[in-house]
């Protein structure tokens, strides 16, 4: 006999199996509002490229010799 999974706690669209979040954590993920358009993986590149080009020139100004 196959072992049955309980119902989920709501229908999240990312989770494989319910982990029985707490209301608070639910609220969070199920709350009103337009999510952000994912990147494509050229874009997830460029924005990497962009935020450590600016880390790497703020480092540089930090001598501590």
């Amino acid at each position: 006999m196959p072992p049955t999974e309980p119902p989920k706690k709501h229908p999240c669209p990312d989770c494989r199996c319910c982990q029985w979040c707490g209301d608070d954590r639910c609220s969070l993920c199920l709350r009103g509002g337009k999510k952000g358009k994912k990147l494509s993986l050229a874009e997830q590149i460029e924005l990497f490229e962009k935020v450590n080009s600016k880390a790497s020139a703020t480092e540089g100004t930090e001598d501590t010799e």
